[in-house]
């Protein structure tokens, strides 16, 4: 049988055990036409009286749903226990709760789930956070190479943060290493005879001084070098600190075209905690890096001469560990060439004067 589309007359009777209900009830008929609402429907949807269609007084989102459930076909309407309808009203979110009944009508409970919506939503982006920081934090320890560290900073930061990103070292001479990025793209390494005291807040960063808030930047007065190629516009700036092991390790700025959203208080946070863990690989790699030039150094002064033929008598020498028992030892030998043919030669087997200062007390 095909449900009557007449619209129901309302009576003032209509749905007593529903006016008191906590929550607001709405029920309509299989026309679409509002048969009751409670005073608590009445305060999310001011227009919805007895007699009102529901689609020039509720959201579409319930219009729809309505639709569906009354269907002219059984086959048609959403299986028993399909689940709530969902939907925005106003700045708020609800879940609608249909029970069709005998006479065709739908009532339909509504329950105000924006605390749980926004709870999820803070659940889901703090796990898409970890999961970031997780990541990054096993790509940026993977390598002890500096410029690999400040390209995986450079392409993490405009992939995930921003639409463009710059990771900026300390300056060693006249000119700023930097490695920019912008979302989608691959890093490029540069050098810039500029003065970080043109960009607010830049100067501050690579001395490792807190953060200026990013609402005091104006992208408006950032300088060309700042914007890299690919980007469209400039909307908005963060500038922080790469805190390092006792120094500062470079600054990252993040950048978002003209049109795309500011950055939130809370994007600025978690930005300072990607930032605190780039900072520190890429000051481990930094360590790492003037170690390995020291001991590079070490092996070369520690390396035994080449010995040459000396008036006519080659020589040949080599490393061993001395015994015990053994008188003679040292940390290097030579044999200097004799001023004069045919002269003396001295062979040299001893402890250098820099093994002696190692071992005094």
């Amino acid at each position: 049988m095909v449900p009557s589309t007449e619209t129901t007359p309302y009576s003032p009777t209509a749905g007593p055990q529903w006016s008191q209900a906590p929550y607001p009830v709405l029920v309509a008929d299989a026309g679409a036409v509002v048969v009751h609402a409670n005073e608590a429907a009445g305060l999310v949807f001011p227009d919805a009286r007895p007699g009102s269609p529901m689609a020039d007084t509720v959201p579409g989102w319930l219009a729809s749903a309505h639709a569906r459930h009354t269907a002219a076909l059984p086959a048609q309407r959403p299986p028993a226990g399909s689940g709530p309808a969902r939907g925005p009203v106003g700045d708020r979110s609800y879940e609608a709760h249909p029970t069709p009944r005998d006479d065709g009508t739908v009532v339909w409970w509504l329950v105000d789930d924006t605390d749980h919506r926004l709870a999820r939503e803070a659940l889901s982006t703090e796990r898409t956070r970890t999961e970031f920081l997780v990541r990054s934090s096993n790509l940026l320890l993977s390598s002890l190479n500096l410029d690999r560290c400040m390209d995986v900073t450079a392409q993490m930061a405009a992939d995930h943060l921003a639409d463009a990103a710059l990771v900026i070292a300390p300056a060693r001479g006249p000119e700023l290493p930097v490695v920019s990025c912008v979302r989608g793209g691959s890093p490029s390494v540069s050098r810039s005879a500029v003065d970080p005291a043109d960009v607010p807040g830049l100067a501050e960063a690579l001395q490792g001084f807190p953060p200026v808030p990013s609402r005091w930047l104006d992208p408006a007065a950032a300088p060309a070098w700042l914007v890299p190629d690919g980007l469209a516009g400039l909307g908005s700036i963060v500038i922080t600190p790469l805190p390092g092991h006792g120094v500062p390790a470079g600054a990252l700025v993040l950048l978002r075209a003209d049109g795309a959203a500011a950055f939130t208080e809370d994007e600025e946070v978690f930005a300072r905690l990607f930032a605190a863990r780039a900072g520190a690989a890429m000051s481990a790699a930094r360590l790492y890096a003037e170690q390995a030039a020291i001991t590079d150094t070490l092996m070369r002064e520690l390396l035994p001469p080449s010995l040459h033929q000396v008036s006519g008598v080659e020589y040949a020498g080599g490393y061993r560990p001395s015994k015990d028992h053994e008188r003679v030892g040292g940390d290097f030998y030579d044999v200097p060439p004799a001023a004069d043919e045919g002269a003396a030669s001295l062979v040299v087997l001893g402890e250098s004067i820099r093994q002696r200062a190692w071992k005094r007390p």
